[in-house]
């Protein structure tokens, strides 16, 4: 079968090789490609929707939550007599990004990066009046070397909504994330920890086991339909993640073009999402790894949802020297009356 014109229009060169090539050889296709096109409104459709309901779903809640105890503690990280500029590192629809502006001085620059720019457009329209930078960016993979602030600037990086879990690598993204700071700079980094309850908690309506519509954008300009497939969703405890796949009813062969054909067999399995399942202490030491002194945190009442409030240190090992110095108000007290369940 032929993929769908669209396909080229709205991936770059690099971006369709890269889906060619996972989907052909590890039978993948990375997450963050499904917010592209038609993705980015059914994903706003989806955040609207977290907003209201509790249980399973409240990740989007309790990361407003969240950042409203670390505000305390952000305010006096920060330098008042320094310029600040937020780096949004997958904005989503802006929701959380809103609530971190608003504690922050009017006219702060906002810089959100995502490899969707239908997606960015969203979160620009939800952060209207700000001094809103977009830029079209797959920052697990392209250089962040040119969003490093000037000198006299402080930059928050918002790392939120359980992003760095997402990422095939989480310890490389930190890194990266690391890299485009500067001494003094803050990462607010917010995490779903490893917890029985969590490995079986995916985002769906109630009784409703089909793809959400931003999980199958892929899979439709690939031309494979949802009647040639079978929708799995399972922890693999081995891999250590939870996971969105299908199993293919019937071969299919796709063909990208230039000599480009997938050939997939029936009964083979393609993953569309994955979640890297992190314990509280592997968390801090992958925040130390990348040289960042996690000071603050604030977690849910159940300990599931984690906010990490992190600094660049000055020098090598510079993570690994603060052993999280964490305030216990701000550790759960402060998360407890927002706690969804």
């Amino acid at each position: 079968m032929s993929v769908d014109p669209r396909l080229f229009t709205l991936y770059t060169e690099a971006e369709v090789a890269r889906i060619a090539a996972d989907l052909g050889e590890r039978r993948q296709i990375e997450t963050r490609f499904n917010y592209v096109g038609a993705g980015a409104g059914h994903w706003a459709d989806m955040a609207a929707w977290m907003l209201t309901v509790d249980g399973a779903n409240r990740s989007l809640r309790e990361t407003l939550a969240l950042l409203d105890v670390l505000r305390p503690w952000l305010l006096a990280t920060l330098d008042p007599r320094r310029q600040t500029r937020v780096v949004d590192l997958g904005p989503g629809d802006g929701t959380p990004a809103a609530a971190l502006l608003g504690m922050l001085p009017a006219g702060t620059e906002y810089v959100g990066v995502d490899i969707s720019a239908q997606l960015l457009a969203v979160a620009a329209r939800n952060l209207a009046g700000r001094r809103f930078v977009p830029v079209r960016r797959d920052f697990e993979s392209e250089s962040l070397d040119d969003l490093v602030a000037p000198p006299g600037t402080q930059t928050v990086v918002l790392l939120t909504g359980g992003t760095l879990c997402n990422t095939a690598d989480p310890a490389g993204t930190l890194r990266r994330v690391a890299g485009l700071m500067r001494p003094g700079d803050v990462l607010l980094c917010g995490v779903r920890l490893d917890h029985p309850e969590s490995r079986t908690s995916f985002a769906l309506a109630p009784g409703d086991d089909d793809l959400a519509p931003h999980e199958q954008v892929v899979l439709d300009l690939l031309g494979i339909t949802p009647g040639g497939y079978v929708p799995e969703r399972g922890y693999d405890p081995e891999r250590r993640e939870r996971y969105i796949r299908v199993r293919l009813t019937a071969s299919v062969e796709v063909d990208f073009g230039a000599g480009r054909v997938v050939r997939i067999g029936r009964g083979e399995r393609v993953r569309l999402w994955r979640y890297h399942h992190r314990s509280h202490g592997e968390m801090r030491a992958l925040i130390a790894a990348a040289g960042l002194a996690a000071t603050a945190e604030a977690s849910s009442a159940d300990g599931q949802f984690l906010l990490v409030g992190a600094v660049r240190g000055s020098g090598p090992g510079a993570g690994e020297a603060a052993d999280l110095a964490v305030d216990a108000r701000l550790a759960g007290e402060g998360a407890r009356g927002d706690a969804g369940e």
